[in-house]
């Protein structure tokens, strides 16, 4: 089900512009096609209301990866930043359980993630 921005952007002319980056240009339509694309690429690999690190910069993945996690009710952290340090300290902050390279759109999940997961799967173990 696609939230409000993104019915609103249905609504535009599919031939007009919608994002310039880095002399790429990129229509409405353009725009929707990948947000779906990468919608579907990562639900496989990412459960809805996640807290997601976005490592990338301006460009149609890192926009389109935006508007899917947002779709998913996710928690979207963007880094611009390649300083490891300051990715790492982010991410620790944030208590991010996913991070995806937005150029690679490689999908890791963070230590956090993993501590969450191996404590929820001894809770469902208890409770059944």
């Amino acid at each position: 089900m696609y939230s409000q921005f993104l019915s609103k952007l249905k609504g535009f002319n599919p031939n007009k512009l919608a994002i310039v980056f880095n002399n790429e240009k990129i229509t409405y339509a353009d725009l929707i096609n990948h947000i779906s694309f990468l919608g579907k690429k990562i639900k496989k690999e990412i459960p809805n209301k996640s807290v997601v690190v976005i490592h990338g910069d301006y460009s149609i993945n890192s926009i389109g990866l935006f508007f899917s996690l947002t779709e998913m009710e996710c928690i979207v952290i963007p880094i611009l930043s390649s300083n490891s340090e300051e990715i790492k300290n982010k991410i620790k902050i944030s208590q991010a359980n996913f991070s995806i390279d937005a150029l690679s759109l490689k999908v890791e999940q963070t230590k956090l993630g993993l501590i969450s997961n191996k404590m929820y799967s001894k809770l469902f173990e208890v409770n059944h």
